[in-house]
């Protein structure tokens, strides 16, 4: 009989075709940990060469690079990334996962590691779903800054066979491709969004059943500005009305008297003026102003749109 805090040998969802308990390990047991070369900031320049990625590069676009002489007296000498092998971060925001295309790059030492696995027991791609799933706040008592190597060997894993391991992570690749075509689907019509939002408003674009002339008013005599005392310190995790901040929902708190539809804009700071569309009861935090149309036949939804375009 298992005890009430054992952990299970297998996973309560699995493919219905595997039944063999899972073993568990640490990362050290299995792979090693390396890193590449030390580059001096003297041996970089900003135009061209080979991409040498930092902390705040990998996986955007390079800001510098190292020449093709020294890439490839480094790759020979010393240790690099095999094609398939997960690259990490251990500083900045810790945790960060790539799977390793094999195109020519450098990785800044140290704050960018790789596991350097030789997938007898433990396949890459699965490895990489363990790693991107992993809670690093809880490696241990105190806080995470950085992640050293004896913390990464010391990392447990739960590793079924290696078919199962396969299977696991086809799954989940998958998926990751679906979700890759619905971004680029996104991507294209936020950009077709954005075109048709400055021809329709600079009425180079009409509807051809429309030829009058636009009226020009000032948005302060359209709509009316409302402001809000309320901090976060005031909110709630649950019950209650919506409270919006600048990215969204951000907590409840009970009000008196919620704003059923409204244009919330961010008055301060790095997003000013970016807006968002609420409906439904809800109120605000004092970080923005909301915008409430004030006659019925002025489209609140024509305003929020045309804000947005600005």
């Amino acid at each position: 009989m298992e005890k009430k805090n054992q952990i299970p040998k297998y996973p309560h969802l699995r493919f219905p075709e595997f039944t063999d308990e899972w073993k568990e390990v640490k990362l050290g047991e299995v792979a090693e940990i390396l890193m590449c070369k030390r580059i001096l900031a003297s041996q970089t320049n900003t135009i061209s060469g080979v991409p040498f990625f930092k902390i705040g590069t990998i996986g955007k676009t390079p800001d510098c690079y190292i020449t093709r002489e020294l890439f490839d007296e480094y790759k020979l000498r010393y240790s690099y990334p095999k094609k398939g092998q997960v690259l990490l971060t251990c500083s900045g925001t810790i945790g960060r996962c790539w799977i390793f295309s094999g195109e020519d790059a450098y990785f800044q030492d140290s704050n960018i590691v790789w596991i350097d696995n030789p997938e007898y027991v433990l396949l890459n791609r699965y490895l990489y779903y363990i790693l991107i799933n992993t809670d690093w706040s809880k490696l241990n008592s105190s806080t995470i800054t950085r992640l050293y190597n004896d913390d990464l060997r010391r990392l447990k894993l739960r590793l079924p066979s290696l078919p199962e391991q396969r299977k696991i992570a086809a799954l989940f690749s998958l998926i990751d491709e679906r979700i890759e075509v619905q971004n680029a689907i996104i991507k294209e019509q936020e950009v077709l969004k954005a075109s048709l939002l400055r021809r329709l408003f600079d009425r180079t674009l009409r509807f051809p059943e429309f030829a009058d002339e636009w009226t020009e008013v000032k948005l302060g005599e359209v709509v009316i500005c409302y402001s809000s005392t309320m901090t976060e310190e005031e909110l709630q995790k649950e019950g209650g009305i919506p409270i919006y901040g600048a990215a969204g929902c951000c907590g409840y708190a009970d009000v008196d008297e919620p704003f059923l539809e409204s244009i919330l804009i961010i008055k301060d700071g790095s997003g000013v003026g970016r807006s968002q569309y609420v409906t439904g009861p809800h109120y605000f935090l004092g970080t923005l102003n909301s915008l409430r149309t004030t006659s019925p036949t002025i489209f609140q939804k024509f305003v929020f749109y045309f804000l947005g375009q600005l």
